[in-house]
């Protein structure tokens, strides 16, 4: 059997090494990406499921790997200023903050090393694909692939009528400080502010603070603003080295997405191909690893189509209600934006 895996991303990524690592040893598995490509580097908070996967697929070892993949040992989540306070959620089991920009150099390297016999990567840029019954094409710039199955992960897609948009998600933009400092705390930050929510990544060589928000209820040149001020007067300040934070924000706007469809005969939509939601939760990593379960008993008879793309609908549903939880519980800001999102997550939670 001979499988494809479509983009270069932590999509195709984690698709990657759950596959190399779990599939028979007759199964091949291709990784066909344009390497000159930008990555959009989410989930860099991971929980211990993708954790087992790594150490299953590239033998990762803690604290032996930590340096070379750019991570830090995640033991929890801290949160502030939400409607119940301040508070510690220790994990039971480790996880992990990885730098995703170095994820996929670490991990192939490794699957190149214990995988040889069944993955390669082939450089190449991605004109089309298109499948019949019992094939699918992958038509590159200068060459033509067929395979049995393709794992489509080619990033942010362009909305069409396969496409959901759902409207009770309430943050749409985030500002990205870097702190080009280690910062010694293993655990992830999550601060509900007026304007939405700040979380707070350290990973082995830097840290990233995210200051969400929606921009259409807060405007770009306000939020940077607050998210200074916040930066500089929060008790989160005591754990900021000035002196390293990069003053050239990045300002990133999105949409929330999902498709209408997860697989569609031997076509398997996953990574950011497949949904974007905020990351409240740090979910992304973990659902592309569900996907990929629910793959493995697709490709191997156990579910039909329909049951697998009903697998998928729930779970999606059920991470959308998660989030939307958390914002009409609210915080303690009683603010345009928090009030906002108590009244858009009540619509989606009624009758759930």
């Amino acid at each position: 059997m001979r499988i494809a895996i479509v983009g270069g991303g932590t999509g195709g990524v984690v698709n990657a090494a759950r596959l190399c690592s779990h599939l028979n040893k007759w199964c091949k598995v291709d990784c066909i990406y344009d390497p000159n490509l930008p990555t959009f580097g989410v989930g860099e908070a991971l929980n211990h499921s993708f954790f087992q996967v790594l150490r299953k697929a590239t033998n990762y070892s803690i604290p032996f790997d930590l340096e070379e993949s750019d991570a830090r040992v995640k033991h929890g989540v801290m949160v502030s200023d939400w409607k119940d306070g301040d508070g510690y959620i220790p994990l039971s089991v480790n996880g992990l903050h990885m730098n995703t920009f170095k994820l996929r150099e670490f991990v192939f390297k490794r699957l190149h090393l214990y995988w040889k016999h069944k993955f390669s990567e082939i450089h190449k840029q991605v004109i089309g694909i298109s499948q019949t019954k019992s094939k699918v094409t992958i038509k590159t710039d200068n060459e033509t692939f067929t395979y049995d199955y393709v794992f489509d992960c080619r990033g942010v897609p362009e909305l069409d009528h396969t496409y959901e948009t759902p409207n009770s998600i309430s943050v749409n933009s985030v500002i990205l400080n870097i702190c080009d400092k280690p910062c010694d705390l293993d655990y992830t930050y999550h601060v509900a502010h007026k304007d939405g929510l700040m979380f707070w990544i350290p990973i082995h060589t830097r840290s990233a603070w995210g200051y969400l928000f929606n921009r259409d209820i807060t405007d770009q040149e306000e939020a940077v603003k607050n998210c200074s001020e916040l930066l500089k007067t929060h008790r989160i300040s005591k754990y900021i080295d000035r002196d390293y934070l990069r003053e050239n924000i990045k300002i990133l706007h999105f949409n929330h997405y999902y498709s209408k469809k997860c697989v569609n005969n031997r076509i398997i939509r996953n990574g950011n191909r497949l949904y974007t939601f905020e990351p409240l939760h740090g979910y992304a990593v973990p659902t592309f690893l569900n996907v990929c379960e629910f793959s493995l008993e697709y490709i191997f008879g156990d579910i039909s189509e329909d049951r697998f793309n009903q697998k998928y609908k729930n779970l999606l549903s059920s991470l959308e209600e998660l989030i939307c939880f958390h914002y009409h519980k609210g915080s303690i800001h009683n603010t345009k934006f928090w009030n906002y999102a108590k009244e858009r997550s009540l619509k989606r939670l009624e009758g759930s």
